[in-house]
């Protein structure tokens, strides 16, 4: 797996993903924090769009985009799908907590209560990749289209 991949996550913090509702499409932005095997870890609230389509049809679409204003030659992104859930408690939620309150500053142990013990109506999603493809002009070395791609 290429650690540009990783590295643009890692300094990146919103991702666009896609959903869809008995085949109506919906988009949505939310900040994001991702680990070593290209999950993403997000917090929201159940009553949102997303997060009702996802309980119908977990299958996602996301977009992680960076561009220089000043040159827009110079862009970087992932085009991606994947299956997303509600994380439960257990390992997997600690795991994901700490790395989101860690790039995000928020308080470990009151989130940690909060979503154990459902006291509100937000959760933690995860963002299990299947396919990335990566794009980055900078990177000669990922040949003339200077793109990657990965299936898991």
């Amino acid at each position: 797996m290429s650690d540009l991949i990783k590295t643009f996550l890692e300094n990146n913090k919103l991702v666009t993903i896609a959903t869809e509702d008995s085949g109506n499409p919906w988009i949505c932005n939310v900040y994001y924090a991702s680990d070593d095997d290209l999950n993403l870890y997000f917090l929201s609230s159940i009553e949102e769009n997303h997060s009702k389509h996802i309980e119908e049809n977990n299958n996602i679409a996301f977009t992680v985009v960076w561009f220089n204003p000043d040159n827009l030659s110079d862009r970087k992104s992932v085009q991606a799908k994947g299956k997303i859930e509600i994380v439960g408690v257990g390992k997997e939620l600690i795991h994901g907590l700490k790395i989101y309150t860690k790039k995000f500053g928020r308080n470990y142990k009151e989130l940690h209560n909060e979503l154990e013990h459902k006291l509100s109506d937000m959760r933690l999603y995860v963002i299990r990749t299947s396919y990335i493809k990566y794009w980055d002009d900078e990177q000669k070395k990922l040949g003339n289209d200077r793109v990657q791609e990965f299936n898991f």
